[in-house]
């Protein structure tokens, strides 16, 4: 009986251990999911700048590159201070209306 008792006890100790290593993979696993996804992000503004420098670099070297772009530009920027950046109608610099005092 003593040795049941024993091999019950080991069995409990080695079944905690198993939670244990369980829960610390999850973790584990988390980790490392979290660690992709900000090297994915990075790696996506990376690519977002270097195109947009590109862009920007033949925009100023190129008048037909750059009037035949214009005007997608025009419509995927909708906020003021994006528009304004890129010289567009409607669009007016953030800096000016955190100046104006209501």
């Amino acid at each position: 009986m003593v040795q049941l008792t024993k091999i019950q006890a080991q069995k409990k100790a080695l079944l905690e251990k198993l939670e244990q290593l369980k829960v610390k993979e999850q973790k584990a696993k988390a980790l490392e999911q979290a660690r992709t996804s900000a090297t994915q992000r990075r790696q996506d503004t990376r690519r977002k700048v270097l195109l947009g420098a590109w862009a920007l670099s033949k925009m100023e070297r190129d008048a037909a590159f750059k009037a035949a772009h214009m005007a997608d530009i025009s419509t995927f920027m909708v906020r003021e201070n994006d528009r304004a950046l890129f010289g567009l109608p409607g669009g007016t610099p953030t800096a000016s209306k955190k100046r104006a005092k209501p």
